[in-house]
């Protein structure tokens, strides 16, 4: 009898080791699943700044052009259409 209970403590023992083995096994996968996420989250902030930096550098240049277009409008309504499309090719090269 003695002997049977010994062999069911050190079952009872086997089987919680291993059910807890293979918890913790999973749980490793979980934590690598969610630093990769938190990962991917700096990477994208970092990268939405950057957007945002540059969407704003594109708006100011826009309002440069069209207040370089009014300072230079006299010049600009001036000059013949063909005239014009010769001089942007050589001020902005492909």
């Amino acid at each position: 009898m003695k002997c049977l209970k010994k062999f069911i403590v050190c079952m009872l023992a086997v089987v919680f080791i291993g059910m807890t083995t293979h918890q913790n096994l999973s749980h490793a996968g979980e934590i690598e699943d969610l630093k990769r996420k938190l990962e991917y989250l700096e990477l994208k902030e970092v990268l939405e700044s950057d957007l945002e930096l540059l969407q704003a550098q594109i708006k100011n240049k826009t309002l440069q052009i069209k207040k370089l277009d009014s300072d230079y409008k006299d010049v600009i309504s001036a000059t013949p259409n063909s005239q014009r499309s010769n001089m942007l090719s050589v001020v902005r090269p492909s």
